[in-house]
């Protein structure tokens, strides 16, 4: 009887043993597919695919880039924050603050930062070295989770007082953020101004539009008529998932035309 109780508490523990641990989760991935100029040289889109390995969490991009155009040097950053979806995401970050000239086709280095807020804790990664812009069609980013749809068409320029208005059209069922900042950018005889203003909105569930009037900077070349690089900055703060503090960013793009 010992021996046969032995025998099955051997096989047992044998079971136990052979038993497979469960997989971990997959680490986060991001690709650099492409980088684009935006607007003449008023910005750059980094396109990068990007996967959690997880449904839950969010990540941010964060993106560097410098070139030098003969003896000058010009750089700007630019920020992406989208929610984790379980599987690879086309991602688009638009570099364009604080370029003082603009970027033209040729090497460049850049830097992407990438944070992942996941279930299993916070993972850092980041990617760096010397990268080709390229001319060519712009990533266009105009919705993300918590944001409105939002693009623009030119409207009109007035030289005489610094400004360019555009048309917002937007839609929305609802949104944790209740405005935005947006900044246009332009290339003006090789450098780049840009211009600002305010949006707020309330979501309708239907299409809506509005003008916005954007305002050159002071002591800044005049805004013109041509091509504009269109940023939109969302934010909302409230306690998160896991019940704490914390504030949440989303940025649209859009390049219109201005006559």
């Amino acid at each position: 009887m010992r021996r046969i109780l032995l025998a099955v508490v051997l096989m047992l523990s044998g079971l136990a043993l052979a038993a497979p641990a469960s997989a971990a989760a997959p680490a986060p991935t991001v690709r650099l597919v492409s980088s684009t100029i935006v607007a003449g040289g008023a910005a750059v889109d980094f396109r990068y695919t990007v996967n959690c390995g997880v449904a839950a969490g969010r990540f941010s991009l964060y993106e560097e880039v410098l070139q030098e155009v003969g003896e000058r040097t010009t750089g700007a950053h630019g920020n992406q924050f989208l929610d984790c979806t379980g599987r690879a995401q086309d991602v688009a970050v638009r570099t364009w603050y604080a370029f003082t000239y603009a970027v033209v086709p040729g090497p460049a280095t850049h830097k992407l930062s990438a944070d992942f807020l996941l279930p299993g804790g916070n993972l850092q990664t980041s990617l760096e070295g010397a990268v080709t812009l390229r001319d060519g069609a712009p990533r266009n980013t105009i919705s993300a989770a918590g944001v409105p749809t939002l693009f623009f068409y030119g409207d009109s320029v007035d030289t005489a007082h610094n400004t360019i208005t555009l048309t917002a059209v937007w839609k929305c069922d609802s949104s944790l953020a209740k405005g935005a900042g947006i900044t246009v950018a332009q290339v003006v005889d090789g450098r780049v101004p840009l211009g600002n203003a305010g949006f707020e909105y309330e979501c309708t569930g239907q299409w809506e539009t509005t003008r916005l009037v954007f305002e050159g900077q002071p002591g800044a070349l005049p805004l013109r008529a041509g091509a504009v690089s269109v940023t939109s900055q969302f934010a909302w703060c409230g306690n998160d998932e896991n019940g704490e503090f914390s504030c949440t960013d989303r940025y649209l793009s859009d390049t219109v035309t201005v006559a």
